[in-house]
């Protein structure tokens, strides 16, 4: 979803968007690993954890919406947020911090007592499924 309004926004460089893609991707990537940990609010990765949250629920809209979920007038506003919460993940140096919030919550799971059950399936692995079943070959001939 995230690609698709920044495609919307026109540019003349096609080499620097893709470029832009990528790091989007990266920070996009990273982001979604803080979907099943819970983050405390005094936390540095809070911000994006609840960046996150509404990224996920404006991914919903768009899946049933389609490019209408965002309206060209607030693409500019959508894009301008992103590249703040990109800004404030490398300034700070995140990935270290998502890091030890993934340590530690599958630590926990792995090793934590035996009543503990398996955390159940995501909203986002759900979404990753179905995008994947998308672009997988049908086996199914005949």
């Amino acid at each position: 979803m995230t690609l698709s309004v920044l495609d919307r926004k026109q540019t003349t460089d096609i080499e620097a968007r893709n470029n832009y893609k990528e790091v989007v991707w990266d920070y996009i990537s990273e982001l979604s690993t803080l979907e099943p940990i819970y983050v405390e609010v005094n936390n540095s990765a809070y911000k994006h954890k609840t960046y996150l949250d509404k990224l996920l629920t404006l991914t919903d809209r768009w899946l049933s919406l389609g490019d209408e979920a965002i309206p060209l007038d607030k693409v500019e506003q959508f894009l301008t947020t992103l590249q703040d919460n990109m800004r404030d993940y490398l300034n700070k140096n995140l990935k270290s911090d998502f890091y030890q919030l993934r340590k530690t919550h599958y630590t926990k799971l792995a090793f934590g007592s035996k009543d503990m059950e398996i955390a159940p399936p995501t909203r986002l692995a759900d979404l990753r499924e179905k995008a994947f079943s998308n672009i997988r070959p049908n086996y199914n001939m005949g």
